[in-house]
């Protein structure tokens, strides 16, 4: 499945699950079915795995079926199971990525797509979003296009509307309910941690401990102070400023440069006109995933100003004129790989970002409205909260203000090299694993890797 299109449990887990209701639950509760797994899940995995799908009955549309992929640890369980609610809102979870917790944490873990998402149905992927040329579509033409998918699922019985945060707090209760067992860590890389929040909000009885990482999003968080923070560092290694210049002024440069003459970047018979928001995008897709992460940003601010494209830039140019609408620079990840239900992006995040001039056109014809009601906090579950320095999509001081709300008794840890999802990087996994196999009402251990400076690219200017 290409960036354009899709930027669009063993027998243990069934001993454990039951695959069948509680007997005194309701008639209409959710419940397990096992299945053969999908094509692109058996090439990606190597450990012992099963998948299956949780039913959860609705009264009006179509039932939900949640995909359940479930991966055993090497040797026998420790702990309860995990359930891992993917990467960020939106997005097909990597299974390949998140099949490793199981063998790293000693525990089963039972990675789900969210209700819209990946193989769960009904689907929320928006293809009249996806045919849409980012380079050149207008916002006009984005909101209609969204507006014809949304009438598209009406059409099929599917009320978009049940698919907000809070739904999903609630579908991860009725999933755990369905699985069975005790123990559960429920755990999530990027924004999906609010609805894993809601869980344990909701039901702390269902949740023996909740990790979260970069779990907050802010759609208007600038990025010159990260520009400004990572010049500072620049300026401290030797070599750095050598090699791009100051970053700081790089950034001042291409910015100006580019409100005057927009830089065109020719890629695969295509062109990308560099505006002053795309190089504001730019700087967003390369900090946010650990994939590119802080230190390259010296290297791409240089090819920026100089307006020679290099590596980063190119890299940039490659997905920006691949990827669909409300990609780049809008969500923490896009990535060639990454797979996005626009439409579930949309039902999960208009209620925050609604009214902000980038996406008001889109949800107000996805018909969801912003929503300023504070989360149920989560008060008797042990929390970890894991943040990024560099976020672009939710600064440190942000993400514990809203952390503050969201889970006000959490364990935060910074990583001060990290950008969004820091659970991609080694080091934050060490915090992870270690609070994990100890007491959770403890604070996590801060590791020598946490003190290590930021790693610059040595890949030169060209």
């Amino acid at each position: 499945m290409g960036l354009r299109t899709a930027i669009t449990l063993s027998a243990g887990m069934l001993l454990l699950a039951g695959c069948t209701a509680d007997p005194g639950a309701p008639a209409r509760a959710a419940t397990y079915e096992s299945a053969a797994c999908p094509d692109d899940v058996e090439v990606m995995l190597v450990a012992a795995h099963t998948c299956g799908y949780v039913v959860i009955p609705r009264d009006t549309g179509p039932d939900l079926r949640i995909f359940a992929l479930s991966v055993d640890p090497p040797g026998k369980p420790f702990g309860g199971p995990i359930l891992e609610t993917g990467t960020d809102l939106g997005m097909t979870p990597s299974y390949s990525g998140l099949a490793p917790i199981a063998e790293r944490t000693g525990r089963r873990v039972v990675i789900v797509d969210l209700p819209g998402t990946g193989h769960s149905t009904p689907s929320l992927n928006c293809p009249e979003v996806d045919a849409l040329p980012a380079r050149t579509a207008t916002a006009t033409e984005v909101a209609r296009a969204v507006g014809s998918c949304r009438a598209r699922l009406a059409a099929a019985g599917v009320p978009t509307s049940d698919f907000t945060v809070s739904a999903l707090g609630s579908d991860l209760h009725d999933i755990i309910s369905a699985l069975g067992g005790r123990g559960w860590v429920v755990m999530a890389h990027g924004t999906s941690g609010r609805a894993a929040a809601t869980l344990a909000a909701e039901h702390p009885e269902q949740v023996a401990a909740l990790v979260l990482s970069s779990p907050t999003y802010r759609d208007e968080t600038p990025v010159r102070p990260i520009v400004a923070d990572v010049a500072r560092r620049c300026a401290a290694n030797r070599g750095c400023t050598a090699r791009y210049g100051d970053p700081l002024r790089n950034w001042t440069e291409a910015i100006g440069r580019a409100r005057r003459a927009p830089l065109r970047i020719r890629m695969q018979q295509q062109t990308l006109v560099m505006d002053a928001d795309h190089v504001v995008a730019a700087v967003r897709w390369l900090v946010a995933p650990a994939v590119r992460g802080a230190g390259q940003l010296p290297a791409l601010l240089a090819e920026l100003a100089s307006r020679r494209p290099g590596t980063e830039l190119e890299l940039y140019a490659a997905t920006a004129l691949a990827a669909p609408p409300l990609c780049v620079g809008y969500l923490p990840r896009c990535e060639t790989g990454s797979t996005i239900a626009i439409g579930a992006a949309l039902s999960s995040l208009c209620p925050d970002v609604a009214d902000a001039p980038r996406w008001q056109h889109a949800c107000a014809a996805w018909g969801v409205a912003a929503d300023t009601r504070p989360p149920a906090p989560v008060r008797n579950v042990p929390t970890l909260a894991l943040i990024g320095r560099y976020d672009p999509f939710a600064d440190p001081t942000t993400s514990r203000a809203d952390l503050a709300r969201l889970a006000p008794h959490a364990f935060v840890v910074e990583d001060p090299n990290g950008g969004h999802n820091v659970l991609a990087g080694e080091c934050l996994r060490e915090v992870r694993n270690s609070w994990l196999v100890g007491d959770p009402h403890d604070p996590p251990s801060h590791p020598p890797c946490m003190r290590l400076p930021l790693a610059f690219t040595e890949t030169p200017h060209a």
